[in-house]
């Protein structure tokens, strides 16, 4: 069984919690990135742990992270909420609505 939550210290974030890294992490990465590329750019702003990222979502499911998996739902709610598109799925990226993004720093 993998690593087990002792304090509060040590919690993964919830959900919520990672949006707005997730909407960080993008417009470090100039308004779009991959999942993995957002993942990586997200875990280094907010400085978590190696502990915290080993932490399986579903240990009999998988080996997706607790993390991966609450940075996808981040993603997905931030879709909802048209903050982010993925009509560039060809590409696998996906990037910041223009609304959220200054035109002049945009990507094309």
């Amino acid at each position: 069984m993998g690593p087990q939550i002792r304090d509060r210290a040590f919690a993964i974030p919830t959900y919520d919690n990672l949006m707005n890294p997730t909407l960080q992490a993008l417009r470090a990465l100039g308004g779009s990135g991959t999942v993995r590329e957002i993942f990586e750019k997200a875990v280094q702003l907010e400085r978590l742990p190696e502990k915290l990222l080993a932490i399986l979502h579903d240990p009999n499911r998988g080996s997706q992270t607790a993390v991966e998996y609450r940075l996808a739902c981040a993603r997905t709610y931030l879709k909802q909420y048209g903050l982010l598109d993925n009509s560039s799925v060809v590409s696998g990226r996906l990037q910041l609505e223009r609304k959220m993004w200054p035109k002049s720093t945009l990507r094309e």
